[in-house]
This record gives C-alpha cells, sequence and structure tokens, in this order.
C-alpha cells in the first residue's frame, strides 16, 4: 500500500502530529514507511484524524494499519506501520 507523502505531511501538521515520512525501523533492511514521532497522545490524534485523511480505502487496509510498530527515539517514540508506503510526489525534506 502507498500514500502520498504531501497528504500524509498535510494531513500530520493539520492534526497537530509530527510526520516521519521515510523511515526504517528494525528488520526493515533500507525499506522505508511512514511513521509519527511524539507520544501516545500524538499516536491517538493520529488514529482519529490522520488515517482518515490519506487512506480513503480504509477499509481494505486496515491489516496494514493494524501492523503498527514502535521505536523508542530518547525523549519520544515513533509509531511506524513498515506495510505503508510513501510515494514521493514532493522532494524529500522529512
Amino acid at each position: 500500500m502507498k500514500i502520498k507523502k504531501s497528504e500524509f505531511i498535510t494531513a500530520c501538521e493539520d492534526a497537530g502530529v509530527n510526520p516521519y515520512a521515510g523511515y526504517s525501523g528494525r528488520f526493515m533492511y533500507g525499506k522505508t514507511c511512514i511513521g509519527i514521532v511524539g507520544d501516545a497522545r500524538d499516536m491517538m490524534t493520529f488514529t482519529l484524524d490522520v488515517i482518515k485523511v490519506v487512506d480513503p480505502d480504509f477499509e481494505e487496509n486496515q491489516d496494514a494499519w493494524r501492523d503498527m510498530r514502535q521505536d523508542n527515539m530518547g525523549l519520544d517514540m515513533i509509531y511506524y506501520w513498515p506495510q505503508i508506503e510513501v510515494e514521493e510526489d514532493e522532494p524529500a525534506d522529512r
């Protein structure tokens, strides 16, 4: 599954969530995916406000969204979805 980078970043920023478009987590071997950096409150905001904007086919893609993982980044966490790739539609800066 792929989502457009600009839509992902805009939806996250509109919801007040810090987007990370291009994260490569453990055992991903260089493959990149979407993620957000923050705490549990940010994760809940993302779940309620962002997914419905960036994925109009959510019902069909539930398995990809359920495969959420997290890594500790020191003060914050990154929550990421290995099965959801970013389509580059603007210069990579995040």
